[in-house]
């Protein structure tokens, strides 16, 4: 997937993994088309699951989901 510049982008055209989903969940689900869903595997040396084909970067939710309250807590600060 190649990355295209936008000065105003809709949610539905940002790709993310959320990492609070349902790894297990049953592949009928409904899944939301901006959403990545990487396959994992166990990994011997880390002892936990891995993706071998994608990387990541943490944002916490608290920044994400509550973009606007956040906002509106750090501008009373300023």
């Amino acid at each position: 997937m190649w990355h295209r510049w936008k000065n105003d982008p809709e949610p539905d055209d940002i790709h993310y993994y959320y990492a609070k989903e349902n790894l297990d969940s049953n592949d009928t689900e409904v899944k939301k088309p901006n959403r990545l869903y990487p396959e994992f595997k166990e990994d011997e040396q880390f002892r936990r699951l891995i993706s071998y084909n994608t990387t990541a970067v943490h944002i916490p939710t608290d920044i994400y989901e509550g973009c606007e309250y956040t906002h509106t807590r750090i501008v009373q600060y300023l």
